[in-house]
């Protein structure tokens, strides 16, 4: 497969057929306990991990739903979205914290994942209040276009717009994204998939992953200010067999990335840093790693670990323990750690 999406957590295809993989996962045994987050519903502070306190809530997607729990593995909760699929959360940045996802449901042309329309959503945990920040989007008329995909929204910290990634057809180019406002059309400011936003020198800043049309394509990764005609600074030139999900560490010092080849023949979380060479934290032999996100004290980075027989399992890496075996959390894909 050489799509973007051929990964177990990569879209909302991923997020369906986790919900049947999830039945198979198991828990593999815990490090020593001084690098170890506690049990469920243990203090996390006797075994030394993150302290899990409510502010560092990790919210995620298991099947068609969200949940929240705490990186010590307490307090669990699914949260109400209702009907649909759910899929790409993320935590906005300003009191009451609300969570923005993407949800889809059936409405569009054709069958199976062509059917399904995207939108993404902002609620609030705690009072259930969910609102449609971006409708779905049809494809243009009189091409091979069904559907937006609609991806990875984030709430950029300077200027408090909802950034995220438009894609749709075998041809289209995936795009990024702006919401000026709810309710407003978005603008198109980058080309590009995947995202990560940061404010960097005073400006809202974007970690886009490049994909080049080749076949197979390579992919890169390049860093830009969020406006439209700026080129930014390329990191990785797209040379990479496979390069997915960078994440900007909470000082704005390094990125976290995942970089692979074929599924389930081995990943790396690799992190780069002011010097620009790549450092590998984490390297597998065998599963597939997705989706790294970063705690607020940016000690930790949870991310999401899969094989055929486990399924798809929310993990915790010590930034400062290179090749440390992860924790496993629980079972789920997509996390995003509330900073």
């Amino acid at each position: 497969m050489k799509s973007h999406d051929r990964r177990c957590a990569l879209g909302i295809a991923a997020v369906a057929v986790a919900a049947l993989a999830l039945t198979g996962c198991s828990r593999q045994q815990q490090p020593p306990a001084a690098t170890t987050p506690a049990p469920r519903g243990k203090a996390a502070s006797a075994a030394g991990g993150p302290s899990g306190r409510p502010t560092d809530l990790i919210v995620f997607c298991r099947g068609e739903r969200l949940y929240t729990i705490a990186p010590d593995g307490s307090g669990e909760q699914e949260l109400p979205t209702g009907e649909g699929i759910c899929a790409a959360p993320s935590w906005t940045r300003t009191q009451p914290r609300r969570v923005l996802y993407v949800k889809s449901a059936p409405g569009g042309k054709g069958s199976g994942l062509e059917a399904l329309r995207y939108e993404i959503h902002e609620l609030d945990p705690s009072s259930g209040q969910d609102k449609v920040l971006v409708p779905a989007w049809a494809g243009p008329p009189k091409s091979d276009v069904a559907f937006w995909d609609l991806a990875r929204p984030q709430v950029c910290p300077v200027s408090g717009r909802v950034a995220f990634v438009r894609s749709g057809g075998p041809q289209a180019q995936p795009v990024i994204c702006v919401l000026p406002k709810a309710g407003a059309k978005p603008k198109i400011v980058l080309k590009g998939a995947d995202l990560d936003v940061a404010a960097v020198q005073g400006q809202d800043t974007a970690w886009v992953v490049t994909i080049t049309r080749e076949d197979p394509p390579h992919y890169g990764l390049r860093r830009t200010p969020l406006k439209p005609g700026v080129a930014g600074t390329e990191l990785i030139p797209a040379d990479r067999a496979f390069l997915s999900h960078p994440a900007c560490s909470p000082d704005g010092r390094q990125v976290a990335y995942v970089e692979g080849d074929e599924p389930f023949q081995g990943d790396r979380v690799q992190l780069l840093g002011e010097s620009g060479e790549p450092e590998s934290l984490y390297v597998t032999d065998g599963p597939s790693l997705d989706w790294p996100t970063w705690s607020p004290d940016g000690q930790w980075i949870a991310l999401v670990r899969g094989t055929p027989a486990t399924g798809s399992q929310i993990c915790l890496l010590t930034v400062a323990q290179p090749d440390a075996e992860p924790v496993v959390l629980t079972e789920g894909t997509q996390p995003a750690w509330y900073r």
